[in-house]
């Protein structure tokens, strides 16, 4: 597999680092796998957002 890292400046942003893993996870879905490593201890009574989505905002 390659990756294709276009700089034409579309988005422009101080975050360069989360945008490159958010175009990865968009991609390769990494960030889901990743959230698998980690137990979630909050009681889901009181969680509204799963862990995957905190991890991906």
């Amino acid at each position: 597999r390659s990756i294709l890292v276009d700089f034409r400046g579309a988005r422009i942003s101080s975050n360069t680092g989360f945008l490159l893993l958010w175009e990865m996870d968009e991609r390769f879905d990494i960030i889901g796998p990743m959230s698998d490593c980690l137990e979630d201890r909050r009681s889901p009574v009181h969680t509204k957002h799963s862990l995957v989505q905190m991890i991906r905002q």
